[in-house]
């Protein structure tokens, strides 16, 4: 479509959602694609609206002024990937009291002041080697009900815990999901133990996230085992981590650790049933997670083939 054509469509939508608002009145919902589109609706105001996804552009700031009841809200750039947003925009001061889940980059954190927010997801400047550090502490100034952050990185960098560590003590759930990135340096294993110190600041953690866009298998699950009992051993409220390989692990009693992953089970029982430092506990934890039958069947498997070797 030319662009002549594109703003003459524009212009009619523009005056027949003027002329027509008030049939809108009972409008919980909206997503507008384009800037374009938001600048013509920045000037009215739907009084049911709750939950809104729209673009960043000059005209994001006075649309969220005049809906200051939104509940969930989310700022994208259109014109490109979800973690790349355009840094240099920000958007004046916006108050939101009602707002409890944000998704967007952090130049629009200034609407979460005074705002309930409980969940945020944030993507990081991809330009910037460490961005993390202003973004955090941005957040833990604006946002003292924050108990989820969602991290999207290009890259495992442990200035990222520190700055959680230090700035959102009240986090219940820390998710960071790597995006995959050929510049990315591949030091998965050294950010793994940098987490140790975040997790001793957060005395409300339960859940932890550490993901790729595509499993890696590589570390084995006797690492993520290591990881997660040592985890556990920080912390009395830990529960639920899932890891790169793509495992769920989950701690049904203090510091046992159960896989949710068929092979991972597997290799749990085993690792159970050979070794003498593991606590007692940890067989009452399998018995529960595959029932007394197939643990028993697992316990003979492994004793004959002990008895072959």
């Amino acid at each position: 479509m030319e662009a002549d054509d594109q703003g003459v469509l524009l212009e009619v939508f523009g005056r027949i959602v003027k002329t027509g608002p008030s049939h809108l009145t009972g409008l919980l919902d909206i997503y507008i694609l384009t800037p374009e589109i938001l600048e013509l609706l920045s000037d009215i105001y739907f009084p049911t609206l709750r939950n809104c996804i729209i673009p960043l552009s000059d005209s994001t700031g006075s649309f969220l002024r005049l809906h200051p009841n939104i509940i969930r809200l989310v700022v994208f750039n259109e014109s490109l990937p979800s973690f790349d947003m355009p840094f240099f925009l920000t958007t004046p001061s916006v108050v939101l009291p009602n707002l409890v889940a944000f998704m967007g980059p952090h130049t629009v954190a200034p609407v979460l002041l005074g705002s309930q927010t409980v969940h945020v997801s944030v993507p990081y400047d991809p330009q910037s080697a460490h961005p993390y550090l202003p973004v955090i502490s941005v957040l833990g100034n604006c946002v003292p009900s924050l108990v989820t952050l969602v991290n999207i990185v290009m890259q495992w960098d442990s200035v990222l815990p520190v700055a959680i560590a230090a700035h959102l003590p009240a986090l219940s759930s820390v998710k960071i999901r790597r995006i995959s990135s050929p510049d990315a340096e591949d030091n998965l294993p050294e950010f793994l133990w940098s987490l140790d110190d975040m997790i001793r600041a957060l005395p409300n953690l339960i859940l932890l996230h550490i993901v790729l866009d595509s499993p890696d298998t590589s570390g084995g699950h006797a690492s993520e085992f290591e990881h997660v009992r040592r985890w556990g051993d920080i912390s009395l409220t830990f529960r639920h981590a899932l890891l790169p390989s793509g495992t769920i692990w989950t701690c049904p009693a203090h510091n046992i650790w159960c896989p949710g992953h068929a092979d991972a089970a597997d290799w749990l029982v085993k690792e159970v049933l050979c070794s003498t430092s593991l606590p007692p506990k940890s067989l009452k934890a399998l018995e529960a997670l595959l029932g007394k039958e197939q643990l028993a069947e697992y316990s003979a498997f492994h004793d004959l083939n002990r008895d072959r070797g």
